[in-house]
């Protein structure tokens, strides 16, 4: 789809923000099924979940310590795309994008917009391709 000169494409989030609404608990198998759904969909690209590293990660969360766990789900398709939330995950231990196909999404408040720039740029120069919000 072309409008005004620029391609616009469809990202679904409903693995990641569908986890307001059931802690991020979507079973494995699950979240297997709306992959698959999403892709069969031919929906454009796919947030799978978020960045984690403050607390223990289960199979049946959309939570990734790293994107080479999110590959064991997506078999490293892609454009890959994980949300990285500054109270959930340390930029610090960001480690060097595994390949050209990985994308972050990063979001802060207005009030925050200094440090949250800051923050692209580390993401940036670790390779990943980054969305901001």
């Amino acid at each position: 789809m072309r409008t005004c000169g620029r391609d616009i494409k469809i990202l679904d989030c409903t693995l990641r923000d569908g986890g307001y609404v059931n802690g991020n608990i979507f079973e494995k198998e699950n979240i297997k099924h709306i992959i698959d759904s999403l892709k069969a969909s031919k929906v454009d690209l796919i947030e799978y979940g978020y960045l984690e590293d403050k607390k223990p990660i289960s199979e049946d969360k959309t939570e990734y310590r790293t994107f080479e766990a999110l590959f064991d789900v997506t078999k490293k398709e892609k454009g890959n795309i994980l949300m990285l939330l500054g109270e959930k995950y340390d930029i610090k231990e960001l480690p060097l994008a595994p390949n050209d196909e990985c994308y972050l999404r990063v979001s802060f408040h207005k009030k925050n917009a200094e440090a949250g720039i800051n923050k692209i740029k580390k993401v940036i120069e670790k390779g990943y391709k980054v969305f901001v919000q």
